[in-house]
Parts: structure tokens; sequence; C-alpha cells
């Protein structure tokens, strides 16, 4: 199956483990932690790792927002990491700072 995230179906309650890994998918859009939290079993975990977009002075994404629209989940990990920390082959983790969380669904 091949869809967008923002057409794909992600359903309720049939996945143990969603991964999210750099693509278009903001983790401060308050849409995502609900779709996710529906989408999983109870136990499930999500997993995000990103580059973040450069922020600009009007709207700074700050870690504490970015937490308070996942809280309904059980925080495991979560990485504010500076650019250049992640030394790989995807040039812009090394000019961005890379977001990794990862939550379960405790339910």
């Amino acid at each position: 199956m091949e869809a967008s995230h923002d057409t794909f179906d992600f359903g309720e309650s049939q996945w143990d483990l969603i991964l999210c890994s750099y693509n278009f998918m903001d983790p401060w859009d308050a849409k995502w932690p609900a779709t996710l939290w529906r989408a999983l079993q109870p136990k499930g975990i999500a997993v995000w790792q990103t580059s973040v977009r450069r922020e600009t002075s009007q709207a700074p994404l700050k870690a504490s927002a970015l937490l308070d629209n996942w809280k309904q989940f059980h925080l495991i990990r979560f990485e504010d990491l500076d650019p250049g920390v992640i030394d790989d082959d995807w040039l812009p983790s090394r000019t961005n700072r890379t977001i990794r969380l990862v939550v379960r669904k405790e339910q």
C-alpha cells in the first residue's frame, strides 16, 4: 500500500508499532498524537525521529510544547539534538536539530 501520511487511514487499535522517520509529519501538530493514539493497540509504541524545520522568531519550536501535545502517552524517551549530532548521509540532520520521541499507549 502506498499513501501520503495525510490520506493514509491509520485505523483504530490495529498497530503495535508506528515508526515516523524523517517524513513530512510535524510532531508539534496536535493531530498526530490523537491519530496515533487511536491507531495504536494498548501498549503500542510510536517512534519518531525527524529533522526539525528551521525555526522562526514568530514560532519557536519548544520541546515543552511538543511534549505537552504527547502527554496522553507514556514517555519512554525524548531527545532534542543539536544540528550535526546525527552523523549520517541525510544532510538536513547536519544543519537542523533532530527530534527523537518514543512513546507508549498505556491503555
